[in-house]
Protein backbone atom coordinates (compact mmCIF):
# COMPACT_ATOMS: atom_id res chain seq x y z
CA UNK A 1 0.00 0.00 0.00
CA UNK A 2 3.04 2.43 0.82
CA UNK A 3 4.61 1.66 -2.27
CA UNK A 4 1.90 2.64 -4.42
CA UNK A 5 1.12 6.09 -2.85
CA UNK A 6 5.03 6.63 -3.50
CA UNK A 7 3.87 5.99 -7.07
CA UNK A 8 0.60 7.96 -7.22
CA UNK A 9 3.00 10.84 -5.64
CA UNK A 10 5.73 10.50 -7.79
CA UNK A 11 3.26 10.83 -10.92
CA UNK A 12 1.59 13.92 -9.38
CA UNK A 13 4.70 15.75 -9.15
CA UNK A 14 6.21 14.55 -12.82
CA UNK A 15 2.68 16.19 -13.65
CA UNK A 16 3.36 19.28 -12.08
CA UNK A 17 6.23 19.27 -13.34
CA UNK A 18 5.20 19.13 -16.61
CA UNK A 19 2.15 21.62 -16.14
CA UNK A 20 4.71 23.96 -14.92
CA UNK A 21 7.34 23.71 -18.07
CA UNK A 22 3.91 23.66 -20.34
CA UNK A 23 2.98 27.44 -18.87
CA UNK A 24 6.43 29.14 -19.49
CA UNK A 25 6.51 27.57 -22.98
CA UNK A 26 3.27 29.22 -23.88
CA UNK A 27 4.13 32.43 -21.72
CA UNK A 28 7.48 32.49 -23.78
CA UNK A 29 5.83 31.64 -27.14
CA UNK A 30 3.21 34.38 -26.83
CA UNK A 31 5.76 37.19 -25.55
CA UNK A 32 8.01 36.58 -28.83
CA UNK A 33 4.75 36.46 -30.98
CA UNK A 34 3.56 39.33 -29.53
CA UNK A 35 5.45 42.22 -31.39
CA UNK A 36 4.45 40.70 -34.37
CA UNK A 37 1.07 40.71 -34.21
CA UNK A 38 0.85 44.18 -33.07
CA UNK A 39 0.36 46.66 -36.05
CA UNK A 40 2.92 49.19 -36.30
CA UNK A 41 1.45 52.73 -36.50
CA UNK A 42 3.49 54.96 -38.72
CA UNK A 43 3.09 58.32 -41.11
CA UNK A 44 4.04 59.35 -43.99
CA UNK A 45 6.31 62.36 -44.53
CA UNK A 46 4.04 64.74 -46.81
CA UNK A 47 4.41 68.40 -47.85
CA UNK A 48 2.51 70.73 -45.78
CA UNK A 49 2.93 75.07 -45.17
CA UNK A 50 4.37 75.49 -41.45
CA UNK A 51 3.97 78.39 -39.24
CA UNK A 52 6.38 78.98 -35.70
CA UNK A 53 4.80 81.88 -33.55
CA UNK A 54 4.48 83.24 -30.29
CA UNK A 55 2.01 84.09 -28.39
CA UNK A 56 2.07 86.02 -24.90
CA UNK A 57 -0.81 88.64 -23.42
CA UNK A 58 -1.27 92.19 -23.79
CA UNK A 59 -3.78 95.02 -24.09
CA UNK A 60 -4.56 98.28 -25.83
CA UNK A 61 -2.62 101.33 -24.94
CA UNK A 62 -2.16 104.61 -26.75
CA UNK A 63 0.93 106.06 -28.59
CA UNK A 64 -0.20 110.20 -28.17
CA UNK A 65 -1.47 111.68 -25.24
CA UNK A 66 -1.22 115.02 -23.00
CA UNK A 67 -1.20 116.02 -19.18
CA UNK A 68 -2.01 119.50 -19.28
CA UNK A 69 -1.49 120.95 -15.70
CA UNK A 70 -1.34 125.11 -14.65
CA UNK A 71 1.99 126.47 -14.27
CA UNK A 72 0.95 129.13 -12.15
CA UNK A 73 -1.56 129.64 -9.13
CA UNK A 74 -4.91 131.43 -9.38
CA UNK A 75 -8.68 131.88 -9.66
CA UNK A 76 -9.83 129.11 -11.96
CA UNK A 77 -12.54 131.31 -14.08
CA UNK A 78 -13.70 128.28 -17.23
CA UNK A 79 -13.39 124.87 -17.91
CA UNK A 80 -14.21 124.19 -21.52
CA UNK A 81 -13.66 120.39 -21.13
CA UNK A 82 -14.98 117.37 -19.61
CA UNK A 83 -14.53 114.20 -19.03
CA UNK A 84 -15.48 111.86 -22.16
CA UNK A 85 -15.37 115.42 -24.60
CA UNK A 86 -13.83 114.99 -28.03
CA UNK A 87 -11.53 117.80 -28.33
CA UNK A 88 -9.73 119.55 -31.26
CA UNK A 89 -5.59 120.44 -31.42
CA UNK A 90 -5.05 123.31 -29.97
CA UNK A 91 -8.50 124.12 -28.75
CA UNK A 92 -8.51 125.55 -25.45
CA UNK A 93 -9.61 123.34 -21.91
CA UNK A 94 -9.54 126.06 -18.96
CA UNK A 95 -8.68 129.19 -18.30
CA UNK A 96 -7.64 131.24 -14.81
CA UNK A 97 -8.20 134.73 -13.62
CA UNK A 98 -6.58 137.07 -16.72
CA UNK A 99 -6.92 140.49 -14.85
CA UNK A 100 -4.57 140.15 -12.09
CA UNK A 101 -2.00 138.72 -14.03
CA UNK A 102 -2.45 141.51 -16.31
CA UNK A 103 -2.05 143.88 -14.08
CA UNK A 104 1.45 141.84 -12.92
CA UNK A 105 3.18 142.10 -16.29
CA UNK A 106 1.46 145.98 -16.53
CA UNK A 107 3.48 146.81 -12.85
CA UNK A 108 6.64 144.76 -14.42
CA UNK A 109 6.65 146.90 -17.43
CA UNK A 110 6.27 150.13 -15.24
CA UNK A 111 9.62 148.76 -13.46
CA UNK A 112 11.50 148.24 -16.30
CA UNK A 113 11.01 151.60 -18.01
CA UNK A 114 12.12 153.00 -14.25
CA UNK A 115 14.76 151.02 -14.02
CA UNK A 116 16.06 152.13 -17.81
CA UNK A 117 15.40 155.87 -17.01
CA UNK A 118 17.73 155.52 -14.31
CA UNK A 119 20.52 154.14 -16.31
CA UNK A 120 20.14 156.08 -19.11
CA UNK A 121 20.29 159.16 -16.60
CA UNK A 122 23.37 157.72 -14.85
CA UNK A 123 25.00 156.36 -17.46
CA UNK A 124 24.74 159.92 -19.45
CA UNK A 125 26.06 161.08 -15.92
CA UNK A 126 29.08 159.08 -15.62
CA UNK A 127 29.94 160.01 -19.79
CA UNK A 128 29.78 163.73 -19.46
CA UNK A 129 32.29 163.84 -16.15
CA UNK A 130 34.50 160.93 -17.87
CA UNK A 131 34.98 163.39 -20.27
CA UNK A 132 37.10 165.50 -17.84
CA UNK A 133 37.75 163.08 -14.70
CA UNK A 134 39.02 159.87 -14.53
CA UNK A 135 35.54 157.39 -12.86
CA UNK A 136 36.11 156.08 -9.36
CA UNK A 137 35.38 152.36 -8.62
CA UNK A 138 32.37 153.32 -6.99
CA UNK A 139 30.71 155.39 -9.99
CA UNK A 140 31.41 151.96 -12.28
CA UNK A 141 29.73 149.92 -9.67
CA UNK A 142 27.29 152.36 -9.47
CA UNK A 143 26.79 151.99 -13.49
CA UNK A 144 27.14 148.17 -13.02
CA UNK A 145 23.98 148.08 -10.64
CA UNK A 146 22.22 149.88 -12.30
CA UNK A 147 22.64 147.78 -15.26
CA UNK A 148 22.01 144.95 -13.67
CA UNK A 149 18.52 146.79 -12.03
CA UNK A 150 17.62 147.02 -15.95
CA UNK A 151 18.07 143.35 -17.07
CA UNK A 152 16.17 141.84 -14.07
CA UNK A 153 12.84 144.39 -15.04
CA UNK A 154 13.32 142.52 -18.69
CA UNK A 155 13.56 139.48 -17.24
CA UNK A 156 10.67 139.99 -14.96
CA UNK A 157 8.24 141.15 -17.66
CA UNK A 158 8.76 138.17 -19.34
CA UNK A 159 8.22 136.05 -16.66
CA UNK A 160 4.95 138.12 -16.34
CA UNK A 161 3.80 137.78 -19.68
CA UNK A 162 4.72 133.81 -19.78
CA UNK A 163 2.40 132.98 -16.81
CA UNK A 164 -0.02 134.97 -18.52
CA UNK A 165 -0.01 132.90 -22.03
CA UNK A 166 0.14 130.55 -19.80
CA UNK A 167 -3.39 131.13 -17.88
CA UNK A 168 -4.88 129.06 -20.58
CA UNK A 169 -4.51 125.56 -21.42
CA UNK A 170 -4.86 124.45 -24.97
CA UNK A 171 -4.78 121.16 -25.99
CA UNK A 172 -1.33 120.17 -28.44
CA UNK A 173 -3.51 117.20 -29.23
CA UNK A 174 -6.82 116.40 -31.30
CA UNK A 175 -8.49 113.39 -29.26
CA UNK A 176 -10.62 112.64 -25.85
CA UNK A 177 -10.81 113.69 -22.45
CA UNK A 178 -9.78 110.51 -20.40
CA UNK A 179 -9.28 112.19 -17.30
CA UNK A 180 -10.28 116.04 -15.97
CA UNK A 181 -9.63 116.32 -12.74
CA UNK A 182 -10.54 120.14 -11.60
CA UNK A 183 -12.41 122.04 -9.36
CA UNK A 184 -15.30 124.23 -10.25
CA UNK A 185 -14.59 127.65 -11.99
CA UNK A 186 -14.34 130.42 -9.19
CA UNK A 187 -11.85 128.42 -6.92
CA UNK A 188 -8.49 129.63 -6.32
CA UNK A 189 -6.34 126.70 -7.00
CA UNK A 190 -2.29 125.41 -7.30
CA UNK A 191 -1.25 123.89 -10.73
CA UNK A 192 -1.44 120.82 -8.89
CA UNK A 193 -5.46 121.14 -8.32
CA UNK A 194 -6.42 121.30 -11.89
CA UNK A 195 -5.29 118.07 -14.39
CA UNK A 196 -6.43 117.13 -17.68
CA UNK A 197 -5.47 114.02 -19.71
CA UNK A 198 -5.93 113.80 -23.27
CA UNK A 199 -5.54 110.46 -25.54
CA UNK A 200 -5.70 110.45 -29.40
CA UNK A 201 -7.56 107.45 -29.76
CA UNK A 202 -6.37 106.71 -33.13
CA UNK A 203 -2.97 105.95 -32.00
CA UNK A 204 -3.90 103.04 -30.39
CA UNK A 205 -2.15 100.31 -30.41
CA UNK A 206 -1.44 96.74 -28.84
CA UNK A 207 0.96 96.29 -26.57
CA UNK A 208 3.13 93.00 -25.70
CA UNK A 209 5.64 92.49 -23.05
CA UNK A 210 8.26 89.90 -24.22
CA UNK A 211 11.02 87.78 -22.11
CA UNK A 212 14.02 88.44 -22.74
CA UNK A 213 14.54 84.23 -24.38
CA UNK A 214 11.91 85.58 -26.85
CA UNK A 215 12.74 89.12 -27.71
CA UNK A 216 15.53 88.27 -30.02
CA UNK A 217 13.75 86.28 -32.30
CA UNK A 218 11.12 89.99 -32.84
CA UNK A 219 11.32 92.22 -35.96
CA UNK A 220 9.52 94.75 -37.16
CA UNK A 221 7.21 94.20 -39.97
CA UNK A 222 6.39 90.77 -38.21
CA UNK A 223 2.48 90.03 -38.51
CA UNK A 224 0.26 89.08 -35.46
CA UNK A 225 -2.90 87.69 -34.75
CA UNK A 226 -4.61 89.68 -31.99
CA UNK A 227 -7.62 88.02 -30.17
CA UNK A 228 -8.94 90.32 -27.63
CA UNK A 229 -11.49 89.02 -24.86
CA UNK A 230 -13.82 92.17 -25.88
CA UNK A 231 -14.05 90.83 -29.49
CA UNK A 232 -14.08 86.45 -28.75
CA UNK A 233 -15.49 85.68 -32.31
CA UNK A 234 -13.75 88.08 -34.41
CA UNK A 235 -9.82 87.93 -34.32
CA UNK A 236 -8.14 91.50 -35.54
CA UNK A 237 -4.70 91.71 -37.29
CA UNK A 238 -1.92 93.75 -36.72
CA UNK A 239 2.16 94.12 -37.51
CA UNK A 240 5.37 94.49 -35.23
CA UNK A 241 5.53 98.67 -35.62
CA UNK A 242 8.24 98.78 -32.27
CA UNK A 243 10.21 96.65 -30.14
CA UNK A 244 11.79 98.79 -27.02
CA UNK A 245 15.16 99.04 -26.62
CA UNK A 246 15.15 98.83 -22.58
CA UNK A 247 12.91 96.67 -20.18
CA UNK A 248 9.94 97.38 -18.76
CA UNK A 249 10.02 97.60 -14.58
CA UNK A 250 8.65 94.14 -14.10
CA UNK A 251 9.87 91.75 -10.84
CA UNK A 252 11.98 88.76 -12.13
CA UNK A 253 13.45 88.23 -15.82
CA UNK A 254 13.33 91.38 -18.54
CA UNK A 255 10.53 91.75 -20.49
CA UNK A 256 10.73 94.47 -23.32
CA UNK A 257 7.64 95.79 -24.90
CA UNK A 258 6.38 95.17 -28.32
CA UNK A 259 4.09 97.24 -29.84
CA UNK A 260 1.39 96.14 -32.69
CA UNK A 261 0.02 98.69 -34.87
CA UNK A 262 -3.59 97.76 -35.55
CA UNK A 263 -4.51 97.58 -39.30
CA UNK A 264 -7.68 98.58 -39.87
CA UNK A 265 -7.20 101.71 -37.35
CA UNK A 266 -9.44 103.07 -34.68
CA UNK A 267 -11.71 105.78 -36.05
CA UNK A 268 -14.86 104.07 -35.13
CA UNK A 269 -13.44 104.11 -31.14
CA UNK A 270 -13.91 99.87 -30.95
CA UNK A 271 -10.40 99.79 -29.20
CA UNK A 272 -10.79 101.15 -25.65
CA UNK A 273 -7.39 101.81 -23.34
CA UNK A 274 -6.65 98.97 -21.71
CA UNK A 275 -8.61 96.17 -23.29
CA UNK A 276 -6.93 92.79 -22.97
CA UNK A 277 -6.08 90.08 -24.79
CA UNK A 278 -3.47 87.42 -26.71
CA UNK A 279 -0.98 88.21 -29.18
CA UNK A 280 0.30 85.25 -31.87
CA UNK A 281 3.25 86.97 -33.41
CA UNK A 282 4.12 85.10 -36.49
CA UNK A 283 8.18 84.46 -36.02
CA UNK A 284 8.83 82.42 -39.55
CA UNK A 285 6.36 80.93 -41.94
CA UNK A 286 7.00 78.32 -44.90
CA UNK A 287 4.91 76.90 -47.56
CA UNK A 288 5.01 73.03 -49.39
CA UNK A 289 7.87 71.90 -47.07
CA UNK A 290 8.79 68.07 -46.52
CA UNK A 291 7.39 67.87 -42.50
CA UNK A 292 6.40 65.27 -40.02
CA UNK A 293 5.04 65.24 -36.87
CA UNK A 294 7.28 66.48 -34.05
CA UNK A 295 6.56 62.85 -31.84
CA UNK A 296 7.98 60.82 -34.82
CA UNK A 297 11.69 62.41 -33.90
CA UNK A 298 14.44 61.27 -31.61
CA UNK A 299 17.37 62.86 -30.71
CA UNK A 300 17.80 66.40 -30.49
CA UNK A 301 20.91 67.33 -31.67
CA UNK A 302 21.13 64.58 -34.52
CA UNK A 303 17.96 63.36 -35.22
CA UNK A 304 16.67 60.50 -36.83
CA UNK A 305 13.66 58.45 -37.23
CA UNK A 306 12.72 54.73 -38.09
CA UNK A 307 11.07 54.36 -41.35
CA UNK A 308 9.41 50.68 -41.77
CA UNK A 309 10.96 48.89 -45.12
CA UNK A 310 9.76 45.51 -45.94
CA UNK A 311 7.87 45.18 -42.63
CA UNK A 312 10.94 46.24 -40.19
CA UNK A 313 12.10 49.04 -38.48
CA UNK A 314 15.52 51.27 -40.50
CA UNK A 315 16.79 53.91 -38.20
CA UNK A 316 17.61 56.95 -40.49
CA UNK A 317 19.41 59.80 -39.70
CA UNK A 318 17.61 63.43 -41.11
CA UNK A 319 18.24 67.12 -41.11
CA UNK A 320 15.79 68.86 -39.68
CA UNK A 321 14.95 72.51 -40.28
CA UNK A 322 11.98 74.71 -39.01
CA UNK A 323 9.96 73.49 -35.80
CA UNK A 324 6.98 74.36 -34.80
CA UNK A 325 4.71 73.20 -31.56
CA UNK A 326 2.66 70.09 -33.75
CA UNK A 327 5.41 69.46 -37.22
CA UNK A 328 9.06 69.63 -38.07
CA UNK A 329 10.61 70.78 -41.43
CA UNK A 330 13.16 67.54 -43.10
CA UNK A 331 15.97 68.72 -44.89
CA UNK A 332 17.31 65.83 -45.86
CA UNK A 333 17.21 62.51 -44.47
CA UNK A 334 13.98 61.66 -46.08
CA UNK A 335 11.48 61.40 -49.29
CA UNK A 336 8.03 62.32 -49.55
CA UNK A 337 5.64 59.70 -48.73
CA UNK A 338 8.30 57.71 -46.84
CA UNK A 339 6.74 55.55 -44.07
CA UNK A 340 7.90 56.96 -40.47
CA UNK A 341 7.11 55.06 -37.40
CA UNK A 342 5.40 56.83 -34.46
CA UNK A 343 6.79 55.81 -31.06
Amino acid sequence: MKKIRKVAKLIWKRKFLILILLAVGIGVFWYSQRGKNTPIETVKAERKGLTRTLISPGKIAAETQAVLQFQTSGRLVWVGARQGDRVERFQAIASLDKQELQKQLQKELNDYLISRWDFEQTSGEIDYWNHWFELSDETRRNLETSQFNVDNSVIAVELANIALKNSTLYSPIGGIVVEADSPLAGVNITPSQARFVIIDPESVYFSLEIDEEDIVDISLGMPVEINLDAFVADSKQGVVSDVAFTPVASTGSPKYEVKVSLNEGNSDLKFKLGMEGDGEVVLERKTDVLSLPIESLHGTKNAWVYVLENGEKVKKDITIGLETDERVEILSGLGEGDEVVLE
